[in-house]
């Protein structure tokens, strides 16, 4: 009986060391609701690579190139190891899940624009262009409570076919979360579309609130082009988002 069962463990450790990584898409398509979906998949859920895809209602927008993943078991837990390199795109990330905590070091990526159209509206409708790149420090995440972590996402270049002007400038977008939701601001680090705001969750609902307005120069230009963005306010317009 005890070989029998140090035999059966043997045989379940290769068959688990072994997995497909088509697992790993079962598991993400499950956790994103839906959303994040893998295809092409090679190698094992420890050790492989795959196309990535996010998923909003009938869009697809598809991560360029193919995304590689390590994931070591540690004690009361596991180690995440993300890249990617191409010229294009690039991720690079670890995290480590223990003992039912979340924890990740400092890394980046540098994304497809397009990636903004998941959001929904605005975006959808102003398809935007441009060069998207993220920077983020490391956080903890242990149940439902989260430590302070911040994200910081460049778009430069910044254009959109609704606008008779492009690029329309660089931005960025600082996303600080902390243990009673998530905090955004918005500002402009150069261009002839000024943009500034803030938002945040309230009761389990986002809300932005901010201002568009063009330099002297581009006023008349991108007169029209504001008065798609929101409503009149002083020498710009009020923008508003609600998700």
């Amino acid at each position: 009986m005890k070989r029998f069962m140090v035999g059966l463990l043997g045989f379940v450790l290769v068959w688990l060391a072994n997995a497909p990584a088509t697992w790993l898409s079962l598991i993400l398509q499950y956790a994103s609701g839906g959303h994040l979906h893998l295809a092409n998949e090679s190698g094992t859920i420890w050790n492989g690579a795959a196309e990535v895809n996010w998923q909003e209602e009938a869009t697809v927008i598809p991560w360029p190139g193919r995304v590689e993943w390590q994931l070591h078991p540690v004690w009361g837990g596991v180690t995440v190891a993300l890249h990617q390199a191409g010229a294009v795109s690039r991720l690079e990330g670890v995290a480590r899940w223990r003992w039912g905590e979340w924890q990740w070091q400092p890394g980046e990526a540098q994304c497809p624009v397009a990636l903004l159209r998941g959001l929904g509206s605005p975006f959808s409708t102003l398809r935007p262009t441009g060069s998207l790149s993220l920077r983020w420090g490391a956080g903890r995440w242990e149940g439902s409570r989260m430590s302070l972590w911040t994200v910081d996402v460049i778009w430069r270049q910044a254009g959109t076919r609704l606008a008779p002007l492009s690029p329309l400038g660089d931005y960025r977008v600082r996303l600080t979360g902390q243990k009673d939701g998530m905090h955004l601001v918005l500002t402009t680090i150069q261009g002839p579309l000024q943009l500034s705001g803030e938002g945040g969750e309230v009761q389990g609902n986002f809300r932005f609130s901010g201002r568009a307005w063009a330099d002297p120069v581009a006023k008349t230009v991108l007169a029209g082009f504001l008065s798609i963005l929101g409503k009149p306010d002083g020498e710009g317009v009020h923008l508003e988002w609600n998700r």
